[in-house]
């Protein structure tokens, strides 16, 4: 694999929001690399990878709740991934 494209959807009025943090990791061994986003700031992201891999494990965290005034303040937002394309 040589990246790994990811798309999200933001749309916060419609309490859709960009996570919080992503981690891409090789699921198929014990001490692999673990490659870390925080403070997503766009909706497509291309994370370069350069290595063989069988099984990725990807760990997405969303906001935990909407900030205080937007609509949907205080409830949990969605977090919508439409596409994921390993080159």
């Amino acid at each position: 694999i040589n990246s790994i494209d990811l798309s999200f959807l933001k749309s916060n009025g419609s309490w859709i929001y960009l996570p919080k943090s992503i981690e891409i990791q090789n699921a198929s061994r014990k001490r692999s690399k673990t490659y870390s986003y925080e403070s997503i700031a766009s909706e497509r992201i291309k994370v370069k990878i350069g290595k063989r891999m069988k099984k990725i494990r990807f760990k997405i965290q969303n906001e935990p709740s909407i900030p205080d005034g937007q609509p949907g303040s205080g409830h949990t937002p969605w977090t919508f991934l439409d596409e994921i394309q390993f080159n």
